[in-house]
């Protein structure tokens, strides 16, 4: 299941017309909708290697990129994450999940349902933390990392982390939206356990 793009995802992609993506090789973390793939593609970018835990992800962007006809080359990967990726890029875009699991089918399989937030675990938090901590690895020279961030993550823990990994960084743009109604029912879930919301049943 892939969603349509969100209003983060709308705006964290207009905020990229800034950025300088002309030859230069991109990694989306997590493409989703393709979305960031494809403003990369759409701004010169050399090479794209979009990942996702989601096959239909991939799918889609592969869709994407043949109906558009980008010539910049596509790479995708099924993947959750940075721990198994290798090379060097200039760019780093991800836009993760941060919200409430909406259900779990243990038909579909762990890897099948990627959309679901906390299947990034650690309390929605690894793809962040990642980026972070193992991010900096797989940059090229005067590289970037370009990534969402939700106050429900708790922001101050983020810049006690990239002080400690002693990153540069700054805050590109600052909104408030309001929590999609589609989630609304589940964040008494979430309360009781952010690590670990499932819904099963009438639940």
């Amino acid at each position: 299941r892939i969603f349509q793009p969100s209003k983060r995802s709308l705006i964290f992609s207009k905020e990229l017309s800034c950025i300088d993506f002309f030859r230069k090789r991109v990694l989306d973390i997590g493409t989703g909708t393709g979305i960031l793939a494809i403003v990369a593609a759409q701004n010169d970018a050399a090479i794209v290697l979009a990942t996702d835990i989601n096959p239909a992800a991939i799918q889609t962007v592969k869709s994407l990129w043949n109906l558009n006809k980008f010539s910049t080359k596509l790479q995708t990967r099924k993947t959750n994450g940075l721990k198994r990726l290798s090379g060097k890029f200039d760019i780093m875009l991800a836009n993760p999940p941060m919200l409430p699991i909406l259900c779990c089918n243990p038909a579909h399989g762990k890897e099948a349902i990627g959309h679901h937030w906390n299947e990034t675990g650690n309390g929605g938090r690894q793809i962040i933390d990642e980026l972070i901590t193992l991010g900096p690895k797989l940059l090229n020279s005067g590289g970037k990392i370009i990534f969402s961030h939700s106050s429900r993550l708790g922001f101050e823990k983020t810049k006690k982390l990239m002080h400690q990994n002693r990153l540069d960084w700054k805050i590109i743009k600052q909104v408030k939206l309001k929590l999609e109604p589609r989630f609304k029912p589940f964040l008494k879930f979430w309360a009781k356990d952010p690590n670990k919301i499932f819904k099963s049943g009438n639940d």
